[in-house]
């Protein structure tokens, strides 16, 4: 079978079809304007210009653009590449002016309300 390259909208709109358990339960949260009357985008894809003005992109978890804030749910196959996050969280600061806030899925899944409020206090 052939394997099909989507486009970065198309692979957003897949990711969104199937969240892990942990970023369901956190969209449940923020949905709606349920926290704090701001808004989130779910699996949100930003586009720039790499090395030789060849496109890349990055499809954020959620981020709330009234605060400039991307919101990553990390499960264990991110414990191996904290390095590669650090790359990607500073690329957003630099090429977007968006500051990066993450949590792994045990602590979404043991306690959403409080990472709720972790990242309501981040939009303050």
């Amino acid at each position: 079978m052939k394997s099909m390259l989507l486009s970065p909208t198309q692979l957003a709109r897949e990711k969104r079809k199937y969240p892990t358990e942990a970023e369901a339960a956190l969209w449940q949260l923020l949905r709606n304007r349920q926290a704090g009357n701001l808004k989130f985008l779910r699996q949100h894809v930003f586009i720039y210009s790499s090395y030789r003005n060849k496109k890349q992109f990055l499809v954020a978890d959620f981020y709330c653009p009234q605060h400039r804030l991307v919101i990553e749910v990390d499960g264990g196959y991110h414990d191996g590449i904290k390095e590669k996050d650090k790359e990607r969280d500073q690329l957003l600061e630099d090429l977007f002016g968006i500051s990066v806030i993450r949590f792994g899925n045990e602590e979404v899944l043991l306690s959403p309300e409080k990472v709720v409020r972790k990242i309501l206090v981040r939009c303050k």
